[in-house]
């Protein structure tokens, strides 16, 4: 190796100090806090965003280094060695910040426990995830239209998503819509005190799993579209911007459980037998 292609390297060097960065801040709020108080959900804030930044370099990294036809083995195991901080380990201490709350659960109860399992089980998914992506990996963008299980970018921005789903429950935009529903913001963070370690053992499990998952930026973006697909990509857009505190968890989690959910009912109505005619033979 006598050359290196020096802006995607930096890209994906970009998306392992974003993974960093998001789990340094997830460490600042102190071990024995009593609850996640306004401070604390703030550095939850910025943990999730740099998590996402990551998704955003690890996106570029390899464009670019496509369109520079600098792509290489070198590249590649860097890129998963940076994916593994950013969408392995950060996630997982992101979940165990997020959730732990020693308010109401003592160190060694048996919900910390099984919290620190489920993040043990989560990293150890990412890594296999990504050494079988090694392995099997084929160069070229019309080689990645479709991923054999739920790519590890995509599970770690869900576990984001929660972080900036808790920072924005007491936001007017928010507050005012779950008022509307009847629905008190606290009771929301309970369910995600205890559903999101819950939906974090399906991210693990559907990571290393086969199901089919689209490529969703080159089947977007690669190759001519008719106009309604770019019309379609401008109201996603608007949308994100004005329902960023709904439309960011909806967006990761629909894709994350939407391909084993298709998948599950194309195998239900195709083993369904086909009806008999609702009539006889008549006498």
């Amino acid at each position: 190796m006598k050359k290196i292609a020096i802006i995607p390297t930096l890209f994906t060097l970009g998306n392992g100090v974003c993974g960093f960065g998001a789990i340094t801040f997830a460490a600042r709020i102190p071990r024995g806090s009593d609850s996640l108080d306004a401070t604390a959900i703030q550095w939850l804030w910025y943990s999730g965003v740099l998590i996402l930044a990551a998704m955003v370099f690890d996106m570029l990294d390899g464009r670019v280094a496509r369109l520079t036809r600098w792509t290489s083995d070198f590249g590649g195991q860097l890129d998963s060695l940076c994916d593994c901080i950013s969408f392995g380990v950060a996630p997982a201490f992101l979940l165990l910040k997020l959730c732990a709350d020693s308010n109401r659960y003592t160190p060694n109860s048996l919900w910390i426990k099984g919290l620190w399992v489920i993040a043990v089980l989560y990293v150890v998914c990412a890594a296999m995830r990504l050494a079988r992506f090694n392995v099997e990996n084929d160069h070229g963008a019309e080689k990645h239209l479709v991923f054999k299980g739920l790519p590890s970018p995509a599970a770690a921005g869900a576990i984001a998503s929660a972080a900036l789903l808790r920072h924005e429950l007491r936001d007017p935009p928010l507050d005012w819509l779950l008022g509307t529903i009847h629905l008190e913001a606290r009771h929301v963070e309970q369910a995600l005190d205890i559903g999101l370690p819950l939906a974090t053992v399906a991210l693990a499990v559907l990571m290393v799993s086969r199901v089919p998952y689209p490529h969703v930026t080159n089947q977007m973006l690669r190759g001519r579209k008719p106009f309604t697909h770019l019309v379609k990509i401008v109201f996603a857009v608007v949308a994100i911007v004005l329902l960023r505190e709904l439309f960011v968890p909806l967006v990761f989690w629909g894709f994350a459980l939407g391909s084993p959910i298709a998948l599950a009912w194309r195998i239900v109505a195709h083993r369904q037998p086909s009806q008999e005619p609702l009539t006889g033979r008549g006498g």
